[in-house]
């Protein structure tokens, strides 16, 4: 996020920075103006004046890693900088030190612990001896991949990138043997603390899924879906049923839809659990940013898609290729300039075969495109020796380990079955 008063860090950006102790307690202090901006946001009136300044608590500003993570990567990846020198100044006491004092004097925050020990950099090299550990970041592992806000890509083995879009375009995020998972983007403003993003979102999604039983589904999930459900159809036929929040799930042969909560599930058995999240903004409370909603999504593997004689494709799918790297492809800036305003334009370049048009979808429910893997049936991992990013080893996580909402622990375990006979099927029994 921007900085709020002071902004003294450095966001990320294309230009790279030298590793030093300054510029990491600079972004330090970044960030925790930045969870201090956002705690005066939440105190404005619904006019959008300002009331008067909340001491934001320790402990909430500890529990804000993420821009500090974002900066130790962003600084190996773009400055080249070694994982050991990232680790020793991250551990070092005058880097404890310094964003003790930053926490002190710009909040008079009192008391503040932060420890950075242990945590090895996810980064590192894999030639550096000794090879360190990787840690198993949640959401974000070789089992998977997501797209949030708008939209930032974390990729499967570990790559991270920023994909634009087009306005108003559906665009393929995952093509399988059988599965289609798309989005539809529209273009939308973030309004930050002193910030102004012209960006995009992902505003409805789309599952294409041919079952076990030949029976051919689509899906539909936007940001207004909340209260009128999921709906499922089958091709030919009517509407077969909706997805409720927080009812039964609705099962077609080997294909399960339920809404929990504000999540939107499609699990095909021991295949792939693909997911939409209807989110706020960021900064949801902001009077500019209010009442504003988004699709999170999310692609886990629930079988060894690396191994798959047709490789998955699609913007996030194609990641999938059976390597042993994560690629990163173009990341917008996160400065806004003197003003404070900018255009995101990255479109996920090094990190994706081909063009961003390449994934570009005729109507929301298309399966056909470049790289469509729908219908096939062999299909080679894209060739990652092509790709123009920076390649990182790869994250490692079991792919098994996939929660499905309505497993065990499902608000509603059972679920509502729909054979052929009632959905008017000719030939069915």
């Amino acid at each position: 996020p921007g900085g709020g008063r002071g902004r003294a860090g450095r966001a990320l950006s294309e230009e790279p920075v030298p590793l030093t102790l300054e510029a990491l307690i600079a972004a330090v202090t970044a960030n925790i103006n930045a969870v201090a901006e956002a705690c005066c946001i939440e105190q404005r009136n619904v006019q959008g004046y300002r009331r008067p300044r909340r001491r934001p608590s320790g402990r909430r500003l500890q529990e804000y890693p993420g821009c500090l993570f974002d900066y130790f990567v962003d600084v190996f990846i773009r400055d080249e900088t070694p994982a050991d020198t990232v680790l020793a100044v991250a551990n070092s006491e005058e880097f404890e030190q310094g964003v003790n004092s930053a926490f002190e004097e710009e909040l008079e925050v009192k008391e503040v612990v932060l420890s950075l020990s242990g945590v090895p950099s996810p980064f590192a090299p894999p030639a550096a001896p000794p090879p360190l550990p990787r840690p198993k970041f949640p959401g974000h592992s070789g089992g998977g991949g997501h797209a949030r806000k708008d939209p930032h890509l974390h990729l499967p083995h570990g790559g991270r990138a920023d994909f634009r879009g087009e306005h108003n375009r559906t665009f393929a995020m995952l093509s399988a043997k059988d599965v289609a998972f798309n989005v539809r983007v529209e273009e939308a403003d973030f309004h930050w603390a002193q910030r102004l993003i012209h960006g995009t979102k992902i505003n409805e999604a789309y599952w294409v899924v041919r079952t076990n039983g030949s029976r051919l589904l689509t899906v539909n999930f936007s940001t207004s879906s909340l209260k009128v459900g999921g709906v499922v159809r089958e091709v030919g036929s009517a509407e077969i049923a909706r997805a409720y929040r927080d009812a039964p799930a609705v099962q077609v042969d080997n294909v399960r839809v339920g809404l929990v909560e504000q999540t939107l599930s499609v699990n095909i058995a021991g295949k792939w659990l693909l997911a939409a999240t209807v989110a706020p903004f960021p900064f949801g409370n902001y009077v500019l940013n209010k009442h504003k909603r988004l699709l999170d999504i999310s692609v886990r593997a629930l079988y060894d898609a690396d191994a798959d004689v047709v490789a998955p494709h699609g913007v996030i799918g194609q990641s999938f290729d059976g390597d042993a790297f994560g690629v990163h492809g173009k990341l917008d800036s996160r400065q806004g300039g003197a003003s404070g305003e900018s255009t995101t334009s990255a479109q996920a370049e090094g990190a994706i075969e081909g063009s961003w048009e390449d994934y570009v979808l005729a109507s929301p429910y298309s399966t056909a495109f470049k790289y469509s893997r729908f219908d096939a049936v062999s299909a080679k991992p894209r060739d990652v020796a092509k790709l123009t990013g920076v390649k990182v080893p790869r994250l490692m996580d079991a792919s098994s380990k996939v929660d499905d909402p309505f497993g065990a622990k499902a608000f509603h375990p059972s679920v509502v079955s729909y054979p052929r006979s009632e959905v008017g099927v000719a030939g069915s029994s």
